[in-house]
């Protein structure tokens, strides 16, 4: 997961790196715009805010959905690499049921739509998120 650099940061999943490039041959030039790598994300929106949960102290995103026609499927854009500014850590929430037997670290950040924001990973993420200079 990264914070996206932009006029509104926002936390989003990166899904794919890649840059696009003419066939060896061609005689077409690539657009500068084409010079750096390229990312394919699926962004999140917060839900609360870490006032709004004094017992935690986090921030809660969830993933953006689009429903279109009864089908419901997540958000996706693609942006410049360096639009990233630095890697977070989501904590899935797993709810009050009981945890699938499916769900384990490499698949939570799919199976699950909704995250707390954890800030305590590193000292960078925390001062970042609550303004600690």
């Amino acid at each position: 997961m990264y914070l996206l650099n932009t006029a509104e940061s926002y936390a989003a999943q990166v899904c794919a790196v890649f840059q696009p490039r003419a066939p060896p041959r061609s005689r077409i030039p690539t657009p500068s715009y084409l010079d750096k790598p390229l990312i394919y994300i699926q962004p999140f929106h917060i839900v609360t805010k870490p006032e709004q949960q004094p017992e935690l102290r986090m921030y809660t995103v969830k993933r953006m959905l689009h429903t279109e026609g009864g089908r419901i499927t997540r958000v996706g854009t693609i942006v410049p690499i360096d639009w990233v500014s630095h890697a977070l850590d989501l904590v899935p929430v797993f709810g009050s049921g009981k945890v699938p037997a499916n769900v384990t670290s490499a698949t939570s950040q799919e199976l699950y739509d909704v995250f707390f924001l954890n800030h305590f990973t590193d000292k960078e993420t925390y001062n970042m998120l609550h303004g600690v200079m």
